[in-house]
């Protein structure tokens, strides 16, 4: 939903420039469009252009903006939690934990470690990823993604946390091991009873 919400506000960007550039353009609908349908709400449907894309649009420019454009910041620390991820449960389990020491280190906020976790799950192989990161001593916040195999919103709410069935989230407390382990207890049986039901 945020990845949507970005790239439909940098697309209503380009779109009211080139809405000031050519206003002559026709109305946008024919009717069943759904993205159409979702740009109704952002400007007016009389002053949008027919074929966005063939007006100029930059597709590959506002696609690498909003999905692969990174600060350097942003690309240290992706790397270190990469470099310092682990497998677990048979490597069906990719978790990574920063630290509030490494966060200060490198100079990242919070914002900082968007992504991470979804570049966590796209390792072959995985089902589902955790990523950690501290927030002070012994809090974490815990993002968990899944391929499908693990429901992660389970496994977060268990916990107090909430999300949806491939994308969830919760506070912890305790140690990394004591939150990772914890963590594991509720995943590990989704994964057993999966692979149960291939056997």
């Amino acid at each position: 939903v945020v990845g949507l919400l970005q790239v439909l506000h940098g697309l209503k960007g380009v779109l009211e420039h080139q809405i000031k550039a050519a206003p002559e353009h026709p109305r946008l609908l024919n009717g069943g469009d759904g993205v159409n349908n979702v740009l109704l709400g952002l400007i007016p449907v009389e002053h949008v252009p027919a074929h966005p894309l063939r007006t100029g649009l930059d597709a590959n420019a506002l696609i690498d903006h909003t999905y692969y454009s990174k600060t350097y910041i942003q690309q240290q620390i992706m790397g270190r939690a990469l470099l310092e991820s682990m497998f677990l449960l048979d490597k069906k389990c990719i978790v990574s934990v920063i630290t509030k020491k490494v966060m200060d280190f490198y100079g990242a906020k919070a914002s900082d470690l968007e992504g991470i976790v979804s570049q966590l799950r796209n390792t072959t192989g995985v089902e589902v990823a955790i990523f950690l990161h501290e927030l002070d001593s012994g809090e974490f916040k815990v993002s968990l993604r899944s391929n499908g195999l693990v429901d992660v919103s389970s496994v977060a709410q268990y916990f107090g946390g909430g999300g949806h069935v491939r994308a969830a989230g919760v506070t912890m407390q305790g140690s990394v091991h004591d939150v990772i382990n914890n963590l594991l207890r509720k995943i590990a049986p989704q994964i057993t009873e999966e692979d149960g039901e291939k056997a």
